[in-house]
């Protein structure tokens, strides 16, 4: 699937939704440029990225400073399939570099566990390539996240920053 049919199909799966009145978003803002853009070789939409004091985005930490956040897809009027390509080394889709790179630091969000995840469990980012992990993980950076849904190995779950709320 290619084009803005693959888009339509990834976007239903991953990144931000509503969820009635308990759902109250927070996105990520700084650096000289005051909102993140993708960095070298983009940023993948529904992953953990970390934002520099410039501004470039990426998902691996590269300092202490860098801001922490879930890229979410891109959903401003003119913004269309071309901002995204699809990486088949990490089964993602990803923001151009350079493009605006919305990301959530707070909300509802859907995000692919490679090893599954278990509801109530917090959620910590892989600090090498962003992705999300279910419960203490070495390799991982502890996020505001708790997992709300199950999710079997390479499934979808709901993470939310609004715990109790939604169970």
């Amino acid at each position: 699937m290619n084009g803005p049919s693959a888009l339509a199909a990834h976007t239903a799966v991953e990144g931000a939704f509503v969820l009635g009145a308990f759902n109250h978003f927070a996105t990520v803002v700084g650096g000289p440029q005051a909102s993140p853009r993708a960095g070298e070789h983009g940023v993948a939409i529904g992953r953990f990225a970390w934002m520099g004091v410039d501004g470039l985005t990426l998902n691996m930490r590269s300092s202490d400073a860098d801001l922490q956040g879930v890229v979410i897809t891109v959903a401003n009027p003119g913004v269309d399939w071309r901002w995204v390509f699809y990486d088949d080394a990490t089964r993602t889709y990803r923001i151009r570099q350079g493009l605006p790179c919305p990301m959530l630091s707070r909300g509802n969000v859907w995000v692919r566990f490679q090893y599954g995840a278990r509801p109530g469990e917090q959620v910590y980012a892989n600090i090498l390539d962003g992705s999300a992990i279910s419960g203490y993980s070495a390799g991982g950076e502890l996020t505001p996240w708790v997992v709300v849904t199950h999710a079997a190995a390479g499934g979808l779950s709901i993470i939310s920053t609004q715990r109790g709320q939604l169970q």
